[in-house]
């Protein structure tokens, strides 16, 4: 779903959402240039608190979230030093993968933040889509 083009090696970073992976491929591809496997999202499961939500008439809601632990990657951006941000609205999750230009594969990932304001209780569960830095 997420495409993102990183200065630093000169690749296009992928976000595999079926196989719940980062991957990069050189920009100057063609049909012969392999895939390369980044990192694997790492299966954290949907924030534990509830949510709290407002409603006009005064009333309130609270959304429990599921127990889904299938790791969906959906959008990428790198900041100045050449850190991979990637978003998982399924988890809730934003994770990072420092210097993924030069990190040594798979690359370990970071749990920046898991927050129910970046899941939805819905279904699909399409939380927040999409970073920028």
């Amino acid at each position: 779903m997420g495409l993102q083009f990183n200065p630093w090696d000169n690749k296009v970073y992928i976000c595999n959402f079926g196989a719940s992976k980062i991957q990069r491929i050189a920009a100057k591809f063609n049909d012969m240039t392999e895939i390369e496997d980044v990192a694997s999202i790492p299966p954290i499961g949907a924030p534990a608190a509830p949510r709290k939500v407002d409603n006009t008439d005064m009333s309130e809601d609270t959304i429990i979230f599921g127990s889904n632990k299938f790791p969906a990657p959906n959008a990428l951006a790198f900041d100045k030093d050449g850190n991979l941000y990637i978003s998982d609205s399924f988890q809730g999750a934003i994770f990072r993968i420092d210097n993924a230009h030069k990190c040594a594969t798979p690359c370990p990932v970071t749990t920046v933040k898991h927050d129910g304001l970046l899941a939805t209780a819905g279904f699909p569960p399409f939380g927040a889509n999409g970073l920028a830095l």
